[in-house]
């Protein structure tokens, strides 16, 4: 029943924001499920890998394919590359990471982000973006949605239809 009821809330706040879900997965995780931390982030990757499959399906705007299989080469690199570092961090040293991702994700909520009018973003901004969310993905189980659509908003341009789908697709794919 617990999973379900996560799956349902984890699904709706990925259809409607783009986020992965995984700032509200973890806690349900930990609360329902009675799991450490590191488990709730690994929980969390996989209700949002599936979740982020359904959004994408159902999604009516197509994804940049570039951008998101350029995030998503760099960000499996760098997700491999900083696993070791997982087992080595503290699970406050996580928390806070998770608090600092989910204070700036309710600050581009609440300012409202408008695109920029950049057509090609650069391939050193894509590389190291991709970067960056391989080693968050890794750390905190966040699918990178949280901070993928409004980077994608403010610093690549893309209107939020876009940068759903990207978001997405990224996320299901890394």
């Amino acid at each position: 029943m617990e999973y379900s009821l996560i799956g349902v809330i984890v699904g709706l706040i990925m259809g409607l924001t783009g986020a992965g879900g995984a700032l509200i997965s973890i806690p349900l995780f930990l609360n329902f499920l009675h799991v450490s931390l590191k488990s709730a982030t690994v929980l969390s990757l996989t209700a949002v890998l599936l979740g982020t499959l359904l959004n994408l399906i159902s999604n009516k705007k197509k994804p940049d394919k570039k951008i998101a299989f350029l995030f998503t080469f760099f960000g499996s690199m760098s997700n491999y590359a900083s696993l070791p570092l997982k087992n080595l961090l503290p699970d406050w040293s996580i928390a806070f990471l998770l608090a600092v991702i989910g204070i700036y994700s309710l600050f581009s909520i609440w300012k409202p982000l408008t695109p920029t009018k950049k057509a090609n973003p650069g391939i050193m901004k894509t590389i190291l973006t991709g970067l960056f969310l391989g080693v968050t993905t890794t750390l905190t189980g966040l699918g990178g949605g949280v901070l993928l659509v409004p980077i994608l908003k403010s610093s690549f341009g893309k209107p939020f239809e876009e940068a759903l789908p990207t978001s997405l697709l990224t996320i299901f794919i890394i």
